[in-house]
């Protein structure tokens, strides 16, 4: 399974055009009434990218690709063979794509919160990874919060719905560094990859659904124009 995490911050104007060409009108339209111009950016990026990537791996024409999404959001394609999910935040754009299963990924660029993080995690995560978030050092929070909800949020999308709408249904154990398991109350049991990064200046929390247990995940740190100009 390969991750690519695409640095949007040295594209240029002809290179937004060049990934807008082959996006949905309605799709635009949304994305221009992004207050934040790098939303813009990076939300055009996520889905040009993906067009892009899509028509390299599956041998089909852009402009044959279309996307829509469904009742929760999350984008789908008009090739029921096509698996694919994209994220983003800060200046960066997180990519996936399969050909065997539907994937879900989540990225977030890790930030000191003003809020109260624990109230936050008390009122809103599971009971058990409450206690997995309060064993750990004061030091830690901060990134512990931030793997669980690009998890959380990574596995919500895998299963094709949104954060606010299933956090109850299941609960997240935490094996090992780079990987944790998703139950849900009806048993289905679910690996989650994750990893933290840094790159340009950002902190980055990346968690990824969506594969077999002892599948190789590959994580490729990517510069947005050089992408581009190595897909055309």
């Amino acid at each position: 399974m390969l991750i690519r995490i695409v640095n949007t911050s040295k594209l240029t104007s002809s290179d937004i055009e060049s990934l807008s060409v082959h996006i949905e009108k309605n799709m635009l339209k949304k994305i221009s009434r992004k207050h934040m111009i790098q939303d813009q950016i990076n939300s055009i990026a996520g889905v040009g990218f993906t067009k892009k990537l899509l028509s390299q791996k599956f041998h089909i024409s852009e402009g044959k690709i279309i996307f829509s999404t469904n009742a929760y959001g999350k984008p789908q394609a008009n090739f029921p063979e096509m698996n694919f999910n994209w994220s983003h935040s800060g200046s960066f754009v997180a990519i996936i794509i399969s050909e065997k299963s539907a994937v879900g990924v989540d990225v977030e660029q890790i930030k000191v919160i003003k809020h109260n993080i624990d109230d936050f995690v008390k009122n809103q995560f599971p009971l058990i990874e409450n206690q997995y978030y309060d064993g750990e050092p004061d030091s830690k929070k901060l990134e512990v919060f931030y793997r669980l909800w690009v998890s959380n949020e990574a596995f919500l999308k895998q299963m094709g719905i949104g954060l606010l709408y299933g956090m109850e249904f299941f609960d997240l154990y935490i094996m090992k560094k780079y990987s944790c398991i998703i139950r849900t109350k009806s048993g289905i049991a679910m690996p989650i990859w994750w990893n933290e990064l840094s790159s340009n200046n950002e902190r980055l929390s990346v968690a990824a659904c969506g594969f077999d247990m002892n599948e190789r995940v590959t994580l490729l740190v990517c510069d947005g124009h050089d992408l581009l100009r190595s897909i055309k």
